[in-house]
């Protein structure tokens, strides 16, 4: 039951030191031996390369690849999966803003079992909150699902299924993507209420209208393209 932590990285070179140290300590403090953490960087501008490079060089569970340029946060993800190697992936998003207890508690309560978490208060702006609350209620309503949160980007999978799905998404729209080709495959999973909290440091990389314009394309694609 070894597990592999992926994320995307892309301009973090505020936080990304703290989140890494703080996760290590987590995974430790709980007592997992058999772990990884695999981060890809998505093309950063910034100082994240040099951040990345420090801290691969202290901590051996670290491994760092790159997708050059930036090409988008599922295709980092996609990128950082295939260089995972444990039996069980979990997602993560590498801006603190997600909790990795709440990760390790998901693995630890659940082996065995697929679990897709839900951010039980978003920590965003009104107006990002309300827009994320109406996509929720179309993708439940267009896909016969019945899933808290649809696009949360932390979620435990078997290592294998995860790599047989075919995923398109190279954006944003990555995890509701996973959600739902798991769902098609009629893989049962579990849900697991989780913390968000706000960012410390560095700043979203989406802009809201064109966030939900892409997103509404990508679920009518989704509902009635023919494609895998």
């Amino acid at each position: 039951m070894g597990l592999s932590i992926i994320s995307p990285v892309y301009n973090e070179e505020e936080v990304i030191s703290g989140v890494v140290e703080n996760w290590i300590k987590i995974v430790e403090n709980n007592h997992i031996d058999d772990y990884e953490i695999v981060l890809c960087n998505d093309g950063s501008s910034d100082r994240t390369a040099e951040k990345l490079s420090k801290l691969s060089s202290k901590y051996k569970q670290l491994t760092i690849c790159e997708n050059v340029p930036n090409q988008g946060y599922g295709a980092g993800m996609k990128t950082a999966l295939k260089n995972a190697a444990k039996e069980w992936v979990l997602t993560i998003d590498s801006d603190g803003q997600f909790d990795l207890e709440d990760g390790i508690k998901m693995y630890k309560a659940d082996k065995g079992n697929a679990v897709f978490g839900y951010r039980e208060q978003k920590k965003d702006t009104r107006f990002r909150v309300l827009a994320n609350h109406i996509l929720d209620h179309l993708i439940n309503l267009l896909f016969r699902i019945k899933k808290k949160d649809p696009n949360c980007a932390m979620f435990l999978l078997p290592t294998g299924f995860f790599k047989s799905l075919k995923i398109h998404s190279n954006g944003f729209t990555f995890p509701t993507e996973v959600l739902l080709k798991a769902h098609q495959k009629n893989i049962e999973f579990k849900q697991f209420g989780i913390k968000h909290y706000k960012r410390d440091g560095g700043r979203s990389k989406l802009n809201t209208m064109k966030t939900i314009f892409s997103f509404l394309k990508f679920l009518m694609n989704m509902r009635f393209s023919a494609r895998d």
